[in-house]
């Protein structure tokens, strides 16, 4: 990991155009790989999706706070996005950095946000590479942590000695999760129609935001249930939903027909999906717990009798 390229995705307001810019010019001279919508979007392209796609596949968000960002609805949105991914250690790592004497967003009072100088910029980003180098260098090593390393000689010598037993991460309890819940529409990234006279072209896609991003199981219960809700009326339309990141999208429908009929099958389908990952979670708390004590139970027989082997005559 230590070799492999550092990814980084840029969100800024469009009016800082220019210093992203400069910041990806400078990232990619230093061996980065950089992500900026400047050139990455295609016509017909979903912002949406495409944006929020691109950010949980990079490993770091470089979010530019500006005066123009702060106030951007869709820079928030990006910034709420990464911060949710980081929550899983394995998620993308939030870098903020602010221009000139601009207010922080409440949402990241509780976070280091380093300033760039306008009149220096090469040493505000040299900065930023470098804090992103050291984080990168910080998960490396927390991957490799704990890996089984032998020991020989001293007062081993001859003896079995067996790698240390993997820390097994207990799924949480039901309690500790924080239940799924519909927050509102994503405004910015409600489509459009085509109205080209085509079948369906009156549709178009509605993100809906949630209050975090769901796990992969809540997800694949979601769908099924969409698709199958327990109550649905003759306008439901399967197979339009699909989770991404912290949203759910209902692509193929309108806004008239969300507040209609979508809305209570989506409060629905929600309510009843947190119940269903619920029920699973804690099956599968209570399997592990004993397998984890099986385990244990077969670690310490396997050490009685590696300890009572002598190959030393």
């Amino acid at each position: 990991m230590a070799d492999e390229q550092i990814s980084v995705f840029i969100s800024y307001a469009h009016e800082d155009v220019e210093i992203a810019t400069a910041i990806q010019e400078r990232l990619e001279a230093d061996g980065f790989a950089v992500w900026i919508d400047e050139g990455a979007l295609r016509a017909g392209d979903s912002l949406f999706e495409k944006i929020t796609t691109a950010i949980h596949a990079n490993e770091f968000v470089v979010a530019l706070i500006t005066e123009a960002s702060v106030d951007s609805k869709w820079c928030q949105h990006e910034i709420h996005t990464a911060m949710t991914s980081g929550l899983n250690r394995e998620g993308v790592k939030l870098l903020p950095v602010r221009f000139g004497n601009v207010r922080i967003p409440v949402t990241l009072e509780d976070t280091y946000c380093p300033a760039i100088e306008p009149e220096n910029m090469d040493e505000g980003i040299a900065r930023l590479a470098k804090d992103a180098r050291s984080h990168h260098e910080e998960r490396r090593l927390a991957k490799v942590a704990g890996e089984p390393l032998p020991t020989t000689g001293g007062e081993d010598a001859g003896r079995i000695v067996l790698p240390k037993a993997t820390i097994v991460q207990e799924p949480p309890r039901p309690s500790d999760i924080e239940p799924v819940r519909v927050v509102g529409i994503v405004k910015e990234g409600v489509g459009r129609p085509r109205n080209d006279g085509t079948r369906g072209s009156a549709l178009y896609a509605v993100p809906v935001q949630l209050s975090r991003a769901p796990s992969g199981l809540w997800t694949e219960l979601f769908l099924r249930c969409w698709d199958r809700p327990p109550e649905w009326t003759t306008m439901h339309r399967p197979g339009i939903a699909r989770v991404s990141g912290d949203s759910i999208i209902l692509d193929g429908t309108t806004m008239d027909e969300l507040e209609k009929y979508h809305a209570k099958t989506l409060r629905l389908c929600v309510a009843t999906v947190n119940e269903q990952e619920q029920v699973i979670l804690e099956r599968e708390r209570v399997k592990q717990e004993a397998d984890e004590a099986a385990r244990r139970e077969h670690e310490r027989e396997v050490e009685d009798i590696a300890d009572r082997i002598r190959f030393d005559g």
